[in-house]
């Protein structure tokens, strides 16, 4: 770590609180994995802004010289009520010393997660595709269990990238955009089902533990990697749906006579820039007042800004 980042400690940041604009708050850097992440911890913490001075950073931010990233959060010096940080749950929830930081994950005194898989798990709340990541997950549920039970047994080496490799040969954009993911899991079955009956017992075993912390097969997306459910799954959907706006507003712009000013009508949509860029924009960066953070996050974020 660099000296900078080494002495922005506890006292650091409540010294340089009396020259801020708000001495008489409790001062506390929330320090976050990346830029995308900022929008949605800033809506997080709100609810403590009354009592806390809350500033939602990335390590880059604060250490120019340094890089962002869930294991330099984990590996901060001088974490406090003060210094906390905030970082996505991964699978080290769900698997036993899943990383070298699986246990800072679950338990670190100033750290928090985001209990669901990661920020965009949490995002995807503001679509209107929740019954489409619903069918996806009852679909996908034997396949997931199986996924978790080859990282438990150690056979899956790299499950981030081997997941969304396998959602790709499985041609899920494609059912997606269809809306029936039925015949994802009879093709995973043929191909796998042998490998799933050798690994009944700790395929069962997972199930069991998913139950018992209240997911079913149908909400199971939660705990899934966001980056290939939205990517995957969901963006090209609402791509989709805004393409097909700007289409309807240039044949509106012909019924009415007027020449096609297709930039008008993307920027009355309010998009000024490509209409996928405006979806990604949005998805991070725009309103998030129908978030709700999952449970456990909230009670943790609770005890890290008390408000008596």
């Amino acid at each position: 770590m660099s000296e900078l980042g080494k002495n922005v400690s506890g006292d650091w940041i409540r010294a340089t609180a009396y020259f801020g604009h708000t001495p008489h708050l409790v001062p506390v850097l929330l320090f976050v994995e990346g830029d995308d992440d900022v929008p949605l911890w800033t809506e997080a913490v709100k609810p403590y802004r009354s009592k806390y001075d809350i500033r939602v950073v990335t390590n880059k931010a604060v250490n120019p010289t340094e890089e962002n990233g869930k294991t330099k959060l984990l590996t901060m010096d001088g974490l406090c009520s003060n210094k906390l940080v905030a970082v996505d749950a991964d699978y080290d929830l769900l698997v036993d010393n899943y990383s070298d930081y699986t246990n800072d994950v679950r338990t670190g005194q100033f750290v928090v997660n985001t209990t669901w898989y990661s920020v965009e798990n949490i995002l995807l709340q503001k679509t209107d595709k929740i019954s489409l990541l619903e069918s996806f997950s009852s679909a996908t549920h034997d396949l997931f269990t199986h996924h978790i039970a080859m990282i438990v047994n150690g056979i899956e080496q790299n499950p981030i990238k081997n997941f969304g490799k396998m959602l790709n040969q499985l041609h899920v954009q494609r059912y997606a955009l269809m809306g029936d993911f039925n015949p994802i899991k009879s093709e995973y079955h043929s191909q796998h089902g042998e490998d799933m009956i050798m690994n009944k017992e700790i395929i069962d075993t997972i199930k069991s533990k998913l139950a018992g912390l209240g997911y079913t097969e149908f909400n199971v997306w939660k705990l899934m990697r966001g980056h290939n459910l939205w990517d995957t799954l969901i963006k090209q959907l609402i791509v989709n749906e805004h393409e097909q706006k700007v289409k309807e507003g240039i044949k509106e712009q012909l019924k009415e006579g007027k020449p096609v000013n297709k930039v008008k009508v993307m920027n009355d949509l309010g998009i000024m820039s490509s209409v996928r860029e405006y979806v990604e924009h949005e998805f991070y960066y725009g309103d998030m007042s129908s978030i709700e953070m999952p449970k456990p996050t909230r009670d943790k974020l609770d005890i890290l800004f008390p408000m008596n």
